[in-house]
């Protein structure tokens, strides 16, 4: 009886034991985990808390997947090499140190033709004038144009050092002003975002001017460090700093509120600052392009002044910004490419370069939904390169057994 008690015991240990070694080696051969320790709360030694654990080796897998998703994603993408539209702008104006083209938050294009302001409605394709001067008269020329953060207002520069608002919904003129204050033609004009009663204007009289539209008399701060003409504006994205550029070839940045600038930086580059874009993911990153004399991109951290890194591009930079969707630089060049280059940042490889217009590309502007950008050239063309696929948000949509509630899909542009 006690024999036969200790061989099924004996029996029943076997079966255990093998059951253990099979699991294990079933957990070894699908996880890759050295399963030799099994005991919990064991001391280890420097050397084995080196070890991944299971936590770490399935991060890693995941960090693994996830970047091999990104670099799919990255594959996937196709940007046209042709222009998607063409549009016809006679009389615009060949001129590095203007700023010529403006795309407002309602979707339409302003253009400076010439004596003539036009504005293009991207949703139903029809153009219209929305003032014209005296042609005859050279001081009449319109030489800047910015579209106000309600997407409403769009204020003008002229030769004739004037500034003039309009309200493009019933195409009235609301107000004169720069009269009084500038001395030579409007090169630049800048709202802020932040407090979007103030617009700054730059001029060939290399003098900055903060004007509150809400009062038309005088401006109500003015701006010196420059000593030839502004040619670059732009306010950051939270209206904390202004970002001015000049023939005199330097870089400026104004804190608000301040009448002496934060930092000068002079001769960094060997040509006109005209090309200025603020980073929208990284609030204190600026990049700046230079002229024909130096051809290069910097970029700058705007509270300390440090120029963190610079590239060659071979091309006069004539405007540049940011793409919104991907973190990628978009540059508008002119001698001797005149083309539309997509930069990935920070490594700053070429994603793509877009070729099309037959003289330098002076001027850009990013669509409200930043899917596309238009250019204007010296060729007296506009156009018009998707850069990013529309949004799309699927909704789920709430299912009866009769009738189905809501959306199934909504797109937002």
């Amino acid at each position: 009886m006690n024999l036969s008690i200790s061989d099924s015991d004996s029996e029943t240990s076997y079966n255990v034991k093998c059951s253990e070694c099979a699991y294990k080696a079933l957990i070894q051969e699908n996880l890759t985990i050295d399963m030799k320790e099994s005991k919990v709360l064991k001391f280890r030694s420097k050397a084995e808390k080196k070890t991944i654990g299971l936590c770490g080796e399935l991060k890693e897998a995941y960090v693994k997947v996830q970047h091999a998703i990104e670099q799919k994603k990255k594959t996937k993408r196709r940007i046209p090499r042709k222009a998607e539209r063409i549009l016809d702008a006679p009389e615009l104006v060949d001129d590095y140190y203007l700023s010529l083209v403006d795309w407002s938050d309602k979707d339409k294009v302003a253009v400076c033709l010439g004596h003539s302001l036009y504005l293009w409605d991207s949703k139903t394709g029809n153009s219209d004038q929305l003032l014209t001067h005296d042609k005859e008269n050279a001081w009449n020329l319109l030489t800047a144009v910015a579209w106000s953060p309600n997407g409403t207002d769009v204020a003008i520069g002229c030769a004739d050092r004037s500034i003039e608002i309009w309200d493009a919904e019933v195409m009235r003129c609301k107000a004169v002003f720069g009269l009084n204050s500038h001395e030579a033609r409007i090169s630049a004009l800048a709202w802020n975002f932040r407090e979007s009663n103030i617009l700054t204007s730059g001029s060939r009289d290399a003098k900055l001017f903060h004007h509150d539209i809400r009062a038309y008399e005088k401006p109500f701060a003015t701006l010196y460090e420059h000593t030839q003409e502004v040619c670059g504006l732009k306010w950051s994205l939270e209206g904390m700093q202004l970002a001015s550029g000049g023939n005199d070839n330097s870089l400026c940045i104004w804190d608000i509120g301040s009448s002496r600038p934060r930092f000068t930086k002079q001769n960094f580059h060997q040509a006109a600052v005209k090309a200025l874009a603020w980073c929208p993911w990284k609030s204190n990153l600026l990049a700046t392009g230079g002229g024909t004399a130096d051809k290069s991109i910097k970029f700058w951290d705007s509270l300390t002044g440090e120029c963190l890194k610079s590239y060659q591009t071979e091309s006069q930079v004539c405007s540049m910004l940011f793409n919104p969707m991907e973190k990628e630089l978009v540059t508008a060049h002119g001698f001797m490419e005149n083309s539309i280059n997509v930069w990935r940042y920070p490594t700053m490889e070429v994603v793509a370069e877009l070729k099309g217009h037959k003289s330098r590309v002076l001027c850009m502007a990013m669509s409200p939904d930043g899917t596309t950008i238009v250019s204007g050239s010296a060729d007296e063309t506009l156009r018009f390169w998707r850069l990013n696929a529309e949004v799309k948000v699927v909704q789920k949509a709430v299912k009866t057994k009769k009738e189905v509630f809501g959306f199934s899909k909504t797109e937002i542009r």
